[in-house]
């Protein structure tokens, strides 16, 4: 046993002092694990994203923008706004402890309007594609050789995407239409984590880590509709370009002695410059089946390309600015019943890590949680105005490696709660 001259266990005490420099202590800019978090509009959001091929609201400037040429009315507008609540556990982090981040937030999902010119369609648009708002404290206590030590880490994220601009469409023939998306994305990251460890008459350690990004770039998508009496087929491209991320990050660690005059300060900060942090290239395919004004059946697949691992300079070390993403494909069944006065939806989905699993014996490493879905949805219908909300909720299993430097791997849990209202005009 590696004890001090007063009994301590040394290796003890130094892991819960190491403990405020290793958890939180290198994020990547893009820990953003899922695409499917938030889901524009009412339709969109209560067909749990089968809508690739229906398109038939303002939301079509993001699911599939060649919808805007096609749909029955020469204009539109969709105003949303969600509630949207998720909760992430981190099992058994500090021996039988749990460590846990929630989030809670309302937020603006989707504005957007549409209007056509005979074939050719003009549409723009706002929306928010995920937001995170987390404010937490864990406190963990414990003994190491009789003597009472305590640790807690207070995290607080807030990570918010959105993108706004304008979408073109155009007819080709009764069937069959074109369009493209040019959006302007915004994504900002901030993220502060302090932890305290404190050993009763021995010593204190106070961590505190700060990292701010802000990355902007360009987000297109298009897309391609097809209808033929019953049946509709839709595909959609999406991806981004000319990113560029920019921010700074800082952290000190102060290790106070009582009685000792020992006390000392560590202090790192720097400046971030880099061409990362991009939303997976993906392709979403879809169809529906309509036999009945009243009645449609929808089914997607989302298919999402990898990206390989990215690194930067933070104060002239080198870190990894973004992880290796994994090649992924989501899936989405939904179904729409209308009478005059009300129309009801509901679906099952998947939301995929783009992230593997953590490797045994590997530091480091990402969150990896895959979700499954459910959705249900109700529009009150007067004339052309409907007037709706949507209820969706995902549950994840996964794994984390939140101790930095450190290859054990913590199972995690998740949910998520989302509540859209909006108006379709």
């Amino acid at each position: 046993m590696h004890r001090s001259r007063n009994g301590y266990d040394g290796r003890k005490v130094g892991f819960l002092l190491g403990l405020c420099v290793l958890l939180y202590a290198a994020p990547s800019f893009g820990e953003r694990a899922n695409n499917l978090n938030l889901m524009p509009g009412l339709k969109g959001s209560g067909m749990g994203g089968a809508f690739v091929s229906i398109v038939d609201d303002p939301t079509a400037t993001y699911y599939n923008p060649a919808g805007l040429a096609l749909n029955k009315a020469n204009s539109g507008s969709l105003t949303t706004t969600a509630s949207h609540e998720s909760e992430t556990v981190y099992d058994e982090v500090l021996g039988n402890k749990n460590f846990s981040d929630k989030s809670r937030s309302i937020i603006p999902t989707f504005l957007g309007t549409y209007t056509k010119f005979g074939p050719l369609a003009l549409g723009l648009s706002y929306l928010t594609k995920d937001s995170v708002d987390i404010h937490h404290t864990d406190i963990y206590s414990s003994e190491i050789s009789g003597t009472p030590t305590s640790y807690e880490r207070t995290h607080q994220l807030s990570h918010q995407v959105a993108l706004a601009g304008p979408s073109i469409a155009l007819r080709l023939g009764q069937n069959i239409a074109v369009g493209v998306s040019g959006f302007y994305l915004r994504r900002q990251i901030r993220s502060v984590t302090q932890e305290t460890t404190e050993i009763r008459n021995l010593s204190t350690s106070i961590a505190t880590y700060r990292f701010e990004s802000t990355t902007t770039g360009a987000f297109v998508v298009a897309g391609c509709l097809f209808t033929s009496g019953s049946w509709s087929f839709g595909v959609a491209r999406r991806w981004q370009q000319n990113t560029d991320t920019n921010g700074d990050y800082s952290s000190s660690v102060a290790m106070l002695y009582p009685g000792s005059g020992a006390d000392s300060v560590q202090s790192t900060e720097g400046q971030i410059t880099a061409d990362t942090d991009k939303i997976p290239e993906h392709v979403q395919v879809g169809f529906n089946y309509h036999p009945t004004p009243n009645f449609t059946l929808a089914f997607d697949s989302i298919y999402y390309a990898s990206i390989p691992a990215e690194t930067t300079n933070i104060a002239t070390e080198p870190v990894t600015s973004s992880f290796a993403t994994r090649a992924i494909q989501d899936f989405a069944l939904g179904l729409e019943y209308r009478t005059n006065m009300l129309a009801f939806r509901s679906a099952v989905f998947t939301n995929n890590s783009i992230y593997a699993r953590p490797i045994t014996n590997q530091n480091n490493q990402p969150t990896s949680i895959d979700y499954r879905g459910a959705s249900f949805g109700v529009s009150f219908i007067s004339g052309a105005t409907e007037l709706g909300f949507t209820l969706q909720r995902q549950w994840g299993l996964g794994e984390s490696q939140i101790i930095t430097d450190n290859p054990a791997i913590q199972p995690a849990r998740a949910k998520t709660i989302l509540l859209s209202v909006g108006v379709l005009k």
